[in-house]
């Protein structure tokens, strides 16, 4: 009889899970559908579609070493491949993408570290939230972004789990791709690397830790490898670091959104000189001067690296001010809607409603969530370091809301397992049962 009953339960769950699946591809197809075949929006979303266009038509890689983080364009390049330069094709291919594997992925890490109900509520959560479906219709790689880091977190806790190697070695798979479609992955690996360490079991910790690392760098390497040989300088992955060090590390940065589009001498920098002081203007304009004739006798690498020193200059110069723009970076980061330079239909009032009556509940119950989950069970450390790794990369640089999207899976995880013991506790309503670690 509890054999048939085991049986029974775990049959109902697959069925639940099963719907949840179907519901988040079917919302976010039938969203991909309703805009057509019309061309992308943002600035970022243009540049992806024309690399992955030229390699279709092509087969080499052209881009910026800016623009060198390959897998949202490989991705497309893949779609536009078989069904043409077809937006919606990309479209509910990256719908079905996110519909299957982000859902799958926190119902895998919810029913690991606390129970079913809180796993299925979380995919729920995921397969219905606004700004995901959103940005599973936006070519921008945080939509892939926020699936690979949830397969890796998801594959973690599947290991910890079982602890089988295969687990751990396609953990830092992912990692690496995670990397190669956003670089500051990057800033999760030494959580993640003391996560794996911590929790392996026997005597060859430091083995295990090394097949994570060996995995994630066999993915990255040949695209170094890559980048040595078109760009004739080491470059990881991608430029951009130094660039937006410096934006958000000058005399006119301010620690919101709009950091991220300074340039020297353009519309928004000069807008913020204009408010300096007329002694602080003149020695503004005279800095900056200097730093435009140095980076424009350098190439785009050497650029990068050049504004990475005069960011660390200003930021080493003015500590204080530097921890109240972090400050500020921090709230425009976990804000629901952050301010866009250009204007169009989805930036209206009615989306920004939208963001914030879904977004703030999340964050309120994760934050409730962060402390049960830190108190009951251990193995959800990594999701934790997750979190505080990419949101302490963008402290010292710029942040938006953009930005912090690949994390709402994880928020929405957390607020579960909150939501879930609530309601354990103000009625006896779910059973949790042990977590299956």
């Amino acid at each position: 009889m509890k054999s048939e009953t085991f049986i029974t339960a775990s049959s109902r769950f697959h069925l639940w899970w099963l719907g949840v699946v179907a519901v988040a591809v079917f919302v976010r197809v039938v969203y991909a559908w309703s805009l057509g075949n019309q061309a992308p929006t943002w600035a970022d979303e243009h540049v992806h579609d024309e690399i992955a266009w030229k390699l279709v038509q092509t087969g080499c890689y052209e881009s910026s070493a800016y623009r060198a983080t390959p897998f949202v364009p490989g991705c497309m390049a893949a779609v536009y491949a078989v069904f043409g330069h077809d937006y919606r094709a990309a479209r509910i291919c990256q719908g079905i993408t996110g519909g299957v594997l982000l859902v799958l992925s926190i119902v895998g890490i919810g029913s690991i570290l606390f129970n079913r109900t809180t796993g299925l509520l979380a995919g729920i959560g995921v397969a219905l939230y606004p700004q995901l479906i959103y940005l599973s219709g936006l070519f921008y790689a945080e939509h892939m972004f926020a699936v690979l880091l949830s397969m890796m977190v998801f594959c973690l806790v599947r290991w910890q789990q079982v602890q089988q190697n295969a687990w751990l070695v396609v953990g830092g798979v992912l990692l690496g791709l995670s990397a190669l479609c956003r670089p500051v992955a990057l800033g999760v690996a030494p959580f993640v690397l003391a996560y794996v360490g911590w929790k392996a079991t026997g005597a060859r910790r430091r083995l295990k830790v090394l097949f994570f690392l060996l995995a994630a760098g066999a993915v990255v390497l040949p695209w170094t490898v890559r980048n040595a040989m078109v760009f004739r300088h080491f470059v990881l992955i991608s430029t951009g670091s130094g660039l937006h060090l410096w934006r958000g590390n000058n005399e006119v940065s301010q620690g919101d959104a709009d950091d991220r589009h300074l340039i020297p001498f353009g519309d928004l920098w000069k807008e913020r000189v204009a408010c300096l002081g007329t002694v602080e203007r003149e020695k503004v304009i005279k800095c900056v001067e200097k730093l435009q004739a140095e980076v424009g006798q350098l190439d785009e690498v050497e650029g990068d690296h050049r504004f990475a020193a005069e960011g660390r200059r200003w930021l080493i110069a003015h500590p204080q001010e530097f921890l109240k723009q972090s400050y500020r970076r921090l709230i425009t980061l976990y804000s629901a809607f952050s301010r866009t330079l250009s204007k169009n239909e989805t930036t209206n009032a009615r989306n920004r409603l939208i963001a914030a009556a879904s977004f703030y509940p999340v964050l309120g119950f994760g934050l409730i969530g962060v402390v049960l989950a830190w108190r009951r069970t251990r193995a959800s450390w990594v999701v934790h370091g997750v979190i505080v790794g990419l949101t302490l990369v963008y402290l010292p640089m710029t942040a938006c809301t953009r930005f912090r999207m690949p994390l709402d899976s994880l928020w929405i995880l957390l607020a579960s397992a909150s939501v879930v013991e609530m309601l354990r506790w103000v009625g006896g309503v779910f059973d949790l049962g042990k977590p299956s670690h």
